[in-house]
């Protein structure tokens, strides 16, 4: 590996300086000797520092750490293999390695529990072996994508990935202008950004070099970031992806919680790659935002409407939907509409004791599906329709 700049990130944790503090801590303290980090109050070092780092992001992991970064110095590398950390590492999450002159430095984003065995790859798709994903951006970098393995992509996708390959749009390399450049490259697939400096909007988003089965996802996600803060782009964008390529909302690829990284492993690639980049915009610009406050806001179309147009679409929506639920027209009323996407609705006790929070998602979801993907459904606040006992409570 070639030497590279100085590691001079911050919010980095020292390795070396974590294990001396637990060990005096044994000695020093009578209780509450974990390292002086409060997110690794259940670690447990180790003398075999690969099993110790291991411990390290199983308590961070714990402790509900989003992500970490660990210093590692040169004595303590020198004992160790960069590709089996960097392998241990990606079971926790989204890993990162970067070879510094005085040692490295390991970044695990989307952090969770790592599993208690690698899946095993199907045998009929030998293909799809678990792997690590070489991040290029810089010659000193590595990335591996965690659980990278796959039987096959899953149906549910199919459909937008193959009509977003059939018109790719965002394919070649750009130039940034007066923006800002930045590039990624993870297992032979590139991605290409320009970014405004004083808003760290993305401009432009283009990818190369993908694969044919990437092709169609790297369109698609090159379209969705555009326009993004490249921060929400780095957190939220695959997520965007992923749930913008379902043929319906209600089609869920697994149980429980839905992220990129549980999803499919297709969407592997296209996450290193946004984060990478973000990394790369740092790196260049300084940038050190954690916290994304962006708000698309609604689209154009509902932006135009009047009152009265608003209120009519909407209560052919909430028409239907009560139908559809062996209601009649009326029985879901829009009440007033606030904040300019918060819909305020009154759903009459017979349909709502029948459909219950599933019914009221379901008009969520059509009123999004048909008139803008930013509004929101609350309902009115329940009241006792019983005058006199509402007086009572007020006297007394």
């Amino acid at each position: 590996m070639n030497d590279a700049a100085p590691i001079t990130a911050t919010d980095v944790l020292d390795y070396e300086r974590l294990f001396a503090d637990y060990h005096s801590g044994l000695v020093d303290r009578l209780r509450g000797f974990g390292a002086a980090a409060e997110c690794l109050s259940l670690w447990v070092p180790d003398e075999d520092p690969a099993t110790s780092l291991r411990n390290l992001w199983d308590a961070a992991a714990a402790a509900g750490e989003r992500e970490i970064t660990v210093y590692v110095g040169a004595a303590t590398a020198t004992l160790l293999d960069d590709d089996a950390v960097l392998a241990t590492a990606a079971r926790f999450g989204v890993a990162t390695l970067t070879h510094g002159r005085a040692g490295w430095l390991i970044e695990v984003q989307e952090l969770c529990a790592a599993e208690a065995a690698p899946r095993r790859v199907p045998e009929h798709a030998p293909h799809a072996a678990a792997r690590l994903q070489r991040c290029a951006v810089a010659p000193m970098r590595k990335s591996s994508v965690p659980n990278a393995e796959s039987a096959g992509l899953n149906p549910i996708y199919a459909a937008a990935i193959a009509q977003a390959a059939a018109d790719v749009r965002h394919e070649g390399e750009h130039r940034p202008g007066a923006a800002v450049g930045v590039s990624a490259l993870v297992d032979g697939t590139a991605l290409w950004l320009s970014v405004d400096p004083t808003t760290h909007v993305i401009t432009r988003a283009t990818f190369t070099s993908a694969p044919a089965d990437l092709r169609g996802l790297m369109e698609r996600l090159c379209s969705m970031i555009e326009g993004m803060p490249v921060l929400d782009a780095a957190d939220h964008g695959v997520q965007h992806l992923e749930l913008g390529l379902r043929d319906h909302w209600s089609h869920r690829p697994v149980p429980g919680i839905v992220t990129p990284v549980s999803a499919d492993s297709c969407f592997g690639v296209p996450l290193a790659l946004v984060r990478a980049a973000l990394h790369e915009y740092r790196r260049a610009t300084g940038y050190a935002e954690q916290r994304s406050a962006h708000d698309p806001g609604p689209g154009p179309r509902w932006r135009g409407l009047d009152a009265a147009a608003r209120t009519a679409e909407i209560r052919t929506i909430l028409d239907a939907c009560a139908d559809s639920h062996g209601g009649a027209a009326g029985d879901i009323a829009l009440v007033a509409i606030e904040l300019d996407v918060r819909l305020l609705l009154r759903v009459q006790d017979p349909l709502l004791a029948r459909g219950g929070p599933a019914m009221v998602f379901a008009v969520e979801q059509a009123l999004r599906a048909a008139i803008d993907p930013r509004l929101e459904v609350v309902l009115e606040e329940i009241r006792d329709r019983n005058r006199k006992r509402r007086l009572a409570v007020v006297e007394s």
